[in-house]
């Protein structure tokens, strides 16, 4: 099947536009699960919606759905990364059922023209061409899943008519013939991978892809890695066409099996670009314990423990490593004695790769890199504290210390006390408003300032380890932003930012104080701790104060 462009649906959205004005649908329709591994937020959702299907056709909707997610998943390399999808439909009736077939080409004695009421206006003939099935109203699609299932990564719409047709584009779709399964796998490569086909689509269709290029040399084609293995190489579509595919016998060219009872299947290069696919959307590590990064004071024997998304039919390979030492391998867990630890910091890693032999991407370990580490303290943590000082109304604070929680609404819980604390904003407007328990803040950074309203002044005291200003680069974005002040001591400011001078527009505290550096005007004075301040810059630029042994 050909890929829609955006250019076809383009014409068809001006033309509908143009004629009527559309209204976003915002229904709830039926949301039912056919695979579930897992929450949405850290799987592949695949979501299919129905078209042409009468309210009273739904329930055959759901088998004809499953009937094309059991064919995907009966083909590699879906069948091993089965684990790593969920797979949902959305039940949309029709007024009608089937898809539309204006009768436009030459083919309409074997397929008669219809005229059918479906919800997202799936018609044949797209592009003039007749198996081309596609709905000309993508929005139509967006809207439903904004409004029932937001979170998917590929959406597929399957049309109720027995005629053989599909399509990939922004939405895959696909008729319910009886090659649907294997209409399904190819044209959900088209969207899901951007796959092209590898039989000749046309000019307009061609283009640079992992499985189509110009490249006609061997050595430096994007496969070079599979040429000449199980019959790969470079292939020229037609004698002059000047585009190449990696094999003469892949799914995106051969829909249906070339022997009975012997599937078509993916090339080695498809296969690859489909596993790469994947690994982007969704990495194997699902959970893993201690979810700090930092611990601090530990207990003995410390825990760690990660749940991996296994593939189906191979194994992940990890590695456990201390201060850089290989200590275990392939366990989903491990235990740490204090014997284990240097004094002072320790820094513990977990890395996993993906064995398997349908890649042989070059830098697939870079790319698709998978770690988590933590930093263990091992020892007597010095602990110091900062007293804030909130004024009644608006100020801007800041601290220099690392809490072991730095939850907006833990830190700031004192400021709870009798109402006090009204609201707490940062840079980009995000806030924290504890009347309504509501942290959209997140945690506190030493790196920010902070704006906070108060009804009446309260100091609170913060206690944890001191960062170190000089080992903590501070952003400075283009335009407006607030900074934190992290030293022990007071200094003055035009001494701190006398080198990115020529880059600040103006430098204001929580009382209206400027520095007006284009005029030579300080009416700040000095940076205080516990202050932060608002700044517009002209370009971005990275602050890092002095040490604080060291003076301005």
């Amino acid at each position: 099947m050909r890929k829609v462009t955006l250019t076809i649906l383009g014409a068809m959205l001006c033309a509908l536009t143009s004629a009527q004005t559309y209204q976003a649908d915002t229904s709830s329709y039926n949301v039912d699960t056919l695979l579930y591994n897992g929450d949405a937020d850290k799987f592949i959702n695949l979501v299919i919606l129905s078209d042409g299907y009468m309210e009273a056709e739904l329930s055959q909707f759901e088998l004809d759905a499953t009937h094309v997610m059991n064919s995907l998943f009966s083909v590699e390399p879906y069948t091993t990364y089965q684990s790593y999808f969920n797979v949902f439909i959305i039940k949309v009736p029709s007024n009608e059922s089937g898809a539309n077939h204006p009768g436009t080409l030459s083919c309409t004695a074997e397929h008669p023209i219809l005229e059918v009421d479906n919800y997202f206006e799936s018609t044949f003939d797209i592009g003039y061409l007749h198996r081309l099935l596609a709905s000309p109203t993508p929005w139509k699609v967006t809207d439903v899943l904004a409004y029932n299932f937001p979170m998917y990564d590929e959406a597929v719409v399957l049309v109720n008519t027995p005629y053989y047709g599909g399509s990939g584009g922004t939405f895959a779709t696909l008729s319910t013939h009886e090659l649907s399964g294997d209409l399904f796998i190819h044209e959900l490569a088209h969207s899901f991978v951007d796959l092209k086909d590898e039989y000749w689509p046309g000019e307009v269709y061609a283009g640079e892809a992992a499985n189509m290029t110009q490249e006609s040399d061997p050595e430096i084609v994007r496969w070079k890695n599979w040429v000449s293995e199980d019959w790969h190489g470079v292939f020229e579509y037609f004698s002059g066409a000047g585009w190449y595919r990696p094999h003469n016998q892949c799914r995106m060219k051969i829909l249906s099996p070339l022997l009975p009872g012997v599937p078509a299947s993916f090339c080695k290069v498809c296969r690859e670009a489909t596993v790469e696919k994947i690994h982007s959307l969704c990495t194997p590590v699902q959970e893993y314990q201690p979810s700090s990064s930092d611990i601090y004071s530990p207990s003995f024997p410390l825990e760690f423990q990660v749940e991996l998304i296994q593939p189906l039919s191979q194994a992940l390979h990890s590695n456990w490593s201390l201060n850089g030492v290989a200590i275990e391998s392939n366990t989903a867990s491990i235990s740490i004695q204090q014997a284990d630890l240097n004094q002072g910091v320790n820094i513990l890693t977990f890395d996993v790769q993906d064995a398997t032999d349908m890649l042989r991407i070059d830098n697939h370990e870079e790319i698709h890199a998978y770690e988590i580490s933590w930093t263990i303290e091992n020892g007597e943590t010095e602990i110091l504290c900062q007293n804030l000082n909130f004024p009644a109304g608006w100020s801007i604070f800041s601290t220099y210390i690392s809490a072991e929680n730095m939850a907006a609404d833990y830190l700031l819980n004192p400021l709870n006390n009798d109402n006090n604390l009204v609201i707490v904003k940062n840079h980009m407007g995000t806030a924290y408003l504890p009347s309504y328990d509501v942290n959209g803040i997140g945690a506190i950074e030493n790196e920010q300032g902070y704006l906070a309203k108060n009804n009446f002044t309260q100091t609170i005291e913060i206690c944890g380890e001191s960062v170190l200003p000089e080992e903590t680069p501070i952003s400075l974005n283009q335009g407006w932003g607030m900074f934190s002040y992290l030293r022990y001591e007071a200094a003055d400011l035009s001494a701190v930012f006398s080198e990115l001078q020529d880059e600040i527009i103006i430098i204001k505290n929580s009382v209206g104080d400027a520095f007006l550096p284009d005029w030579g005007f300080n009416g700040i004075g000095d940076l205080e701790p516990g202050k932060g301040y608002q700044i517009k810059m002209s370009s971005p630029q990275i602050l890092i104060y002095l040490a604080n042994d060291q003076e301005y």
